[in-house]
């Protein structure tokens, strides 16, 4: 087929010399999609219809390789050499006396690899859109989430805390009214200075206890949050400020004023 590059190079640029062969340039391009198709047969019909019509020497290369494919072996020797004899000074030509060589060494063995490879030109590749700074920007947007996520859970904890301690302060309040005989010294301290371990000589502080103990627990998970808010929140603040960076660098970033009556603002719009 005409895998030669010159051949092809005939047939894309030089499209006028083909329009003139009558039908020629339809019958190589079909031949063309054929052979890419592995229809070596039909193929080589249609290359032997543009022939007729268009003697060209490197239209011998395609049907030599569509021959050779089909194991035509004798057939094939004879348009390679045909080829050889008709365009002597092609820079195809070593390339075909390999293939020649091939096919004498093997003698109507297995085909061998082509040499002579046609390719249709390849479509362009679409440019890669580039968005430097967008992963930057997310995982920024992402961590101002998490932030608000994580406050908003510190509000609730904080509200179970307050409401923790008010019980365990009733708690406290009931437990001294209770206390037969007056308290002891022991028992005194307690009061003066409540922890959740009150002695083990006051009787019913189990429910005290069991307030204090889970306040205390809400106000650590209050601390916890508040500071991973923070934390996690000036992180995304730090990778959307790089990622911004990176993006203006491609696209500069938008400052668009915004007037109205009773206030003056800024809007800001960073390629994304």
């Amino acid at each position: 087929m005409r895998a030669a590059i010159l051949g092809l190079a005939l047939v894309l640029v030089g499209g006028g010399a083909w329009a003139d062969a009558g039908g020629a340039r339809s019958h190589f391009l079909s031949g063309l999609t054929l052979y890419s198709q592995g229809k070596y047969a039909e193929a080589l019909r249609e290359y032997q219809a543009a022939w007729v019509q268009w003697e060209d020497p490197e239209l011998l290369l395609d049907m030599a390789e569509c021959n050779r494919h089909l194991g035509k072996v004798d057939e094939a020797r004879e348009q390679y050499r045909g080829f050889l004899e008709r365009a002597p000074q092609s820079p195809l030509r070593g390339s075909v006396e390999r293939q020649l060589a091939r096919l004498d060494l093997q003698d109507g063995e297995a085909p061998p690899p082509a040499e002579l490879v046609a390719a249709a030109p390849a479509a362009p590749a679409k440019p890669e859109r580039r968005h430097p700074g967008r992963t930057a920007m997310l995982l920024g947007a992402a961590g101002w989430v998490a932030s608000v996520a994580a406050f908003s859970l510190s509000m609730y904890t904080w509200s179970q805390a307050s409401a923790f301690e008010s019980k365990s302060h009733e708690d406290l309040v009931q437990l001294r009214s209770t206390t037969p005989f007056g308290p002891s010294s022991e028992e005194q301290a307690f009061f003066a200075n409540p922890s959740c371990s009150p002695p083990s000589s006051l009787m019913g502080a189990a429910p005290y206890r069991s307030d204090c103990n889970q306040g205390r627990q809400y106000n650590a998970a209050t601390t916890g949050l508040l500071i991973s808010s923070l934390l996690v929140g000036a992180a995304g603040t730090a990778s959307f400020i790089v990622g911004a960076h990176q993006a203006s660098r491609e696209r500069p970033v938008e400052i668009r004023p915004a007037l109205s009556y009773n206030e003056v603002s800024l809007t800001l719009r960073f390629p994304f």
